[in-house]
């Protein structure tokens, strides 16, 4: 998602900020680290990353309404597992935050609702 800085109001952007660092941690202690140990893995995960980023960037779509985010963070779950989607699915929406897609009080509340 890409909900612009001010939608909503600053409880909810701040209060997003406790359910994603218990994900956050939840991710770094159970996901399977070693799968990315193997250079190959590493290569596709880090491509999806970018290539994801570039497709949210662009705001590409296949029909009003369906955009490609659900679609690619779908991707990413069935390619890596839970946790290494929702810590790829992290970086890709700080680069496109950082590229201006959106603000960082909603930063939070984009990669929860994602």
């Amino acid at each position: 998602m890409n909900f612009p800085e001010g939608l909503f109001g600053d409880g909810w952007s701040f209060g997003a900020l406790l359910p994603l660092a218990l994900v956050w941690l939840w991710c770094m202690r159970t996901a399977p680290w070693g799968r990315l140990a193997d250079s190959v893995q590493l290569n596709v995960w880090l491509g999806s990353v970018v290539v994801l980023t570039l497709i949210w960037s662009m705001k590409a779509g296949v029909k009003p309404g369906l955009n490609l985010h659900l679609l690619g963070a779908t991707a990413l779950t069935l390619m890596f597992g839970r946790q290494l989607a929702i810590v790829g699915l992290s970086l890709v929406m700080a680069a496109v935050t950082l590229n201006g897609a959106a603000g960082w009080v909603s930063y939070a509340l984009n990669v929860v609702v994602t």
